[in-house]
């Protein structure tokens, strides 16, 4: 994964600053033979020491710690049910598991999965020492999880993603109208453009810095010129800079509005634009409330009402048009999508929406 400068609190910083991020093409790439599983313990589900070949395998990395993660689980036990057949088989391998005794990190994994039961229903493996990770995650260039490797019948690595993102390909590989030779090479020129964003995206993270909005906004330009859609989530910072940082309205919401007729729909990209609407710590003098609806929903729709942080935007539109009833009702939902510590902010915003709607 390309290295991102920290553009506003919804981005992740991965390594560009005062310097250019320094870019390392992968060397696993879609097209790959995929390596061998290297699985030290299995925790659910009939092990599976080796890719067997004629099936389809989904290699997926994930942690106990990891809130996205843990959001993927229901949406991979509706994959495995959906391929019940044997057709495809889900491995979530722990390859991230915080500590340093494995025994303790095996524990953890251990207790997690019998606590979800039969809601995590496939296959579940612990790499002790990190070995999966520094065989597929590490020279795949992936970065973050979850991250799925969708192996096909002749050991191919056919497609590297998000499991949520991952239905349309899967059924495709798995009906064998998969066009392999055209992912591999979308997934070759997407190396080519990290390549070229690098210098720019650090130029861009060191403008962010000083405050020099003309020159961010010359370089976020600059990147999605690229025209490779794995820059598309910075859409949504691009008029997060025009609407909060450069303070201009009419050109924000002209831009808002051609991206989200224009593009493809990203849940990101419509939940970064709404929520820059609604922000209550951003100075937005003309809150454009209709488009942000219009841009909550449709993240909302896309994830399935499935994504927490979407849901508390959606329910702060609402709050903010004045509709604390409605308000309440989402964020309720979204708190009981979290677990742990996880819970405590939304269950303070819930607190705010019921204060108002009761006074």
């Amino acid at each position: 994964m390309i290295c991102i400068p920290f553009l506003f609190a919804s981005l992740v910083a991965m390594g560009c600053g005062e310097e250019p991020c320094d870019f390392k093409p992968p060397t696993l790439l879609v097209g790959s033979k995929a390596p061998a599983l290297s699985i030290e313990a299995f925790v659910k589900g009939t092990p599976i020491w080796s890719l067997e070949p004629g099936k389809i395998h989904v290699v997926e990395f994930w942690a106990t710690w990891c809130p996205p993660c843990i959001r993927s689980i229901p949406h991979l036990s509706e994959l495995q049910a959906r391929y019940r057949n044997g057709s495809v088989t889900i491995i979530a391998v722990a390859a991230s598991e915080r500590g340093s005794d494995p025994a303790q990190r095996l524990g953890a994994v251990k207790d997690f999965v019998a606590e979800r039961g039969e809601r995590m229903a496939y296959t579940v493996g612990f790499d002790a020492d990190r070995s999966m990770h520094k065989n597929w995650m590490e020279p795949a260039r992936q970065t973050g999880i979850p991250t799925a490797f969708v192996v096909d019948r002749n050991g191919i690595i056919a497609w590297i993603g998000h499991p949520l993102e991952m239905d349309a390909p899967l059924a495709q590989i798995v009906a064998g109208t998969w066009d392999l030779k055209a992912a591999t090479a979308k997934f070759q020129r997407d190396v080519e453009a990290e390549a070229k964003a690098a210098p720019l995206l650090g130029e861009l993270s060191r403008a962010m810095k000083v405050e020099n909005w003309s020159k961010a906004l010359e370089r976020l330009d600059a990147v999605l010129a690229l025209g490779s859609d794995q820059f598309d989530y910075l859409r949504g910072d691009k008029f997060r800079l025009l609407l909060t940082r450069m303070d201009r309205p009419v050109a924000a919401y002209e831009y808002a509005r051609e991206t989200m007729a224009s593009t493809p729909a990203r849940a990101d990209v419509l939940n970064a634009i709404a929520w820059a609407i609604v922000d209550p710590s951003a100075k937005v003098e003309k809150r454009d409330l209709d488009l942000a609806l219009q841009a909550a929903e449709g993240a909302n729709r896309i994830a399935q009402d499935r994504e927490p942080s979407y849901l508390d935007t959606l329910a702060r539109v609402h709050a903010t048009k004045g509709d604390f009833s409605r308000a309440v009702e989402l964020q309720t939902r979204a708190v009981n999508l979290l677990t742990g510590d996880d819970r405590a902010p939304y269950e303070k915003t819930l607190a705010e929406y019921k204060a108002k709607k009761d006074g």
